[in-house]
């Protein structure tokens, strides 16, 4: 933005004989208001998918996986791993993270574009720091939007989905409803500058990457803090430092293991698809009380895990699920090291806590949400269980064969 110039131009009239006249007064110099320049950005998220899929929208960020010391650069995304922890625990590892913020960073909190986790927590717990706080979970890619102050996906309300099947309350009826006696304002039109006040939440939705652009540079105008989906974050990528990517390259080929821990309808349907084509039999995890135990597992180039279709979750077994997709990729890594492909911000955090992985770094996004980061010599695909179309998982073990090939050629796209 900066300096604009303007030109002053003064017309008149002269009485009986209507002639007229125009003076053009010499250019004046006024100011707009700098948009900062970002520097740097921390990215904060309470699940492992969704810090890799913000770090993948800012350029390609390394995610740390939150509860290790390590070095830490001037941009970075990290895992907190938080969303079934408790309000307590999240909003103190909130607080850490904003102790140790540089003080030329841009904060951007990722929270669940579909309101899941400490959603509420971490507002109320954000606009104690004194600052603005922006919070828009819209992905617009993904037709989910913020209408008359609810949550849409793909024009039905979210309360009115089968979204929320793993957690142990139904979804909020609106934002609002959700965040309470939180100070907030919900908008209903275009986002102005003087709608960010300290120690309030400004709600808003995002139509268009454009629209995010402006967004994004009114709240650093503002000092805000910036929370949400992806979508905002990208507005924030061409002005940070963000990483060009791993340079790294791998070697030969790898078997693939497709562990998928999430409940929602779509994400079954995907593991499904993925199995008819490509001619395997899922390992069935169970998902409540009664289900029988894990199955030892199938060796072979491809294995997927999941739940099975139509078997109800009990919400109260989540812990006891993770542990055991935990311990069955543990014990098929035995057997031979796997490339994975993790659906599940929970999921994810688990089985690579199992593993020892500590920091990703990201190759890429090849659909939205589902990115591909390296990890030693291993490929790790992360995506949230809500996301991508019917053919997701197998465009997803594609695109991982075509990376590992490109970066065994040291030719990463």
């Amino acid at each position: 933005m900066g300096s604009v110039w303007h030109e002053c131009v003064i017309r008149a009239m002269s009485g009986a004989e209507h002639a007229s006249f125009v003076m053009i007064v010499p250019m004046i110099k006024t100011q707009e208001p700098e948009v900062p320049g970002v520097t740097a950005v921390v990215v904060v998220a309470d699940d492992l998918s969704g810090a890799c899929e913000t770090a993948a929208a800012l350029g390609g960020l390394p995610v740390l996986l939150g509860g290790f010391d390590q070095a830490r650069p001037p941009s970075y995304a990290v895992d907190l791993s938080t969303r079934e922890a408790s309000a307590a625990e999240h909003t103190a590892g909130l607080r850490h993270e904003w102790d140790a913020l540089p003080a030329e960073a841009t904060l951007f909190v990722k929270t669940d574009s579909l309101l899941r986790g400490h959603l509420k927590a971490t507002l109320q717990e954000l606009v104690r720091f004194g600052r603005p706080v922006l919070f828009s979970p819209a992905l617009p890619e993904l037709r989910r939007h913020v209408r008359a102050g609810t949550v849409e996906v793909d024009g039905v309300p979210l309360h009115q989905t089968d979204l929320w099947a793993r957690e142990l309350q139904p979804a909020p009826t609106s934002i609002s409803e959700l965040l309470g006696e939180v100070p907030h304002q919900v908008l209903g039109r275009e986002l102005q500058p003087g709608d960010l006040i300290p120690g309030q939440v400004t709600v808003c939705d995002i139509e268009s990457p454009a629209q995010a652009d402006r967004i994004a540079d009114i709240a650093r105008i503002r000092g805000a803090i910036l929370v949400g989906a992806s979508a905002l974050a990208r507005a924030l990528a061409v002005r940070s430092q963000a990483s060009s990517g791993p340079q790294q390259s791998l070697s030969g080929e790898a078997s693939v293991l497709v562990v998928v821990g999430s409940a929602a309808g779509a994400a079954i349907r995907q593991l499904e698809l993925l199995c008819a084509r490509r001619g395997l039999e899922p390992v069935i995890v169970p998902t409540s009380a009664t289900s029988g135990p894990v199955e030892a597992g199938k060796d072979g180039p491809l294995v997927a895990l999941g739940f099975e279709a139509g078997e109800q979750l009990d919400p109260e077994l989540g812990p006891q699920l993770l542990d055991s997709l935990g311990v069955l990729v543990a014990r098929l890594d035995r057997l031979r090291r796997r490339d994975l492909v993790l659906i599940g911000g929970e999921t994810a955090r688990e089985i690579l806590g199992r593993l020892g992985v500590r920091r990703l770094d990201v190759v890429r996004e090849v659909e939205p949400g589902a990115v591909v980061s390296i990890a030693g010599e291993r490929l790790i695909a992360t995506r949230p269980g809500s996301f991508g179309a019917e053919d997701s998982l197998l465009k997803i073990v594609d695109e991982m064969k075509s990376i590992r090939h490109d970066l065994a050629k040291g030719t990463s796209k």
